[in-house]
């Protein structure tokens, strides 16, 4: 292709992806082996936060929890995470948190909060040809992915998650169904502005959405203000909401009052799943006047 028309001065930089290249004839040595590993991991990681972000990709549904032999369990079903890194979170089957009451005083209206983080192991040691006979050194040949599932009475400190969603609005007492806000209506191109630092939060936080209708089938998540974990995700900011921490927010228990009772809501988690959706930045053009 021409460069006839290229005009005033380019931008040039380097990626962060950084990939081996071999020679015939080269001496190959073990960081241009893990070169080729880390570059893919690299990659992935890279592909991962930036279309997902962070949270649940499938399943980890926690259960109520429990109370058996003396003990309070918390059942989670296995499913995927994805970590703020780009790292995928596998729990193969089922697991079970327990917390032992003689260690842990739940108190009336306790609030447990169940999340996850992976985890990484040395595995399959080796020897190193022609150690030291006197102090032979050894190496993991393998490293093994794993997690690590815990229940905290607060939050964990920069978490991957979303504020909790209000309880919806109680049910019509003609119809029995939750009386909503209405929905906008179809075709719509009214666009909702980007968050702001000088917007106020809501004192409190909005209720669910309604389903989506026969007009409205996408199951997009629109939460915004106090509760905008997705909101620069839609907006295509880098990172999408994303910091460096290490835990992925799977649900709340909260416990009624002084019983055995325990709700689980899964509003706090940030559920992700692949969505074909309009570009932001051309959406925004369009509702600029004189566009």
């Amino acid at each position: 292709m021409s460069d006839r028309s290229k005009v005033g001065t380019c931008a040039h930089g380097d990626s962060s992806l950084v990939r081996p290249h071999f020679t015939e004839g080269l001496l190959l040595q073990d960081d241009d082996l893990t070169a080729g590993v880390t570059y893919t991991r690299a990659l992935s990681r890279l592909m991962f936060r930036t279309l997902f972000g962070c949270g649940v990709l499938c399943g980890l549904r926690v259960s109520p929890p429990r109370t058996e032999c003396g003990a309070l369990k918390i059942d989670v079903a296995p499913g995927v995470g994805l970590s703020c890194l780009g790292d995928p979170v596998e729990v193969p089957k089922a697991q079970t948190v327990a917390i032992d009451p003689c260690k842990v005083e739940i108190v009336v209206d306790q609030m447990l909060w169940i999340a996850m983080r992976g985890k990484e192991k040395c595995c399959a040691p080796r020897t190193a040809i022609c150690a030291d006979e006197d102090n032979p050194s050894t190496a993991c040949t393998r490293e093994r992915d794993g997690f690590e599932i815990c229940a905290f009475t607060t939050r964990p400190e920069c978490s991957c998650g979303c504020a909790p969603l209000a309880p919806p609005p109680p049910p019509d007492n003609n119809t029995g169904t939750p009386i909503l806000a209405p929905a906008p209506a179809s075709g719509s191109t009214t666009v909702a502005p980007p968050p702001s630092a000088a917007t106020p939060a809501s004192a409190t936080p909005p209720a669910e959405e309604p389903p989506p209708g026969a007009d409205t089938p996408c199951h997009c998540n629109k939460r915004h203000g106090e509760n905008a974990c997705y909101e620069k995700f839609y907006h295509g900011e880098c990172p999408c909401g994303c910091c460096e921490c290490e835990w992925i927010i799977l649900a709340v228990a909260k416990r009624e009052g002084d019983t055995d009772n325990w709700k689980i809501d899964h509003s706090v988690r940030r559920f992700v799943r692949p969505v074909l959706m309009r570009d932001w930045v051309v959406a925004q053009e369009r509702a600029t006047p004189g566009a």
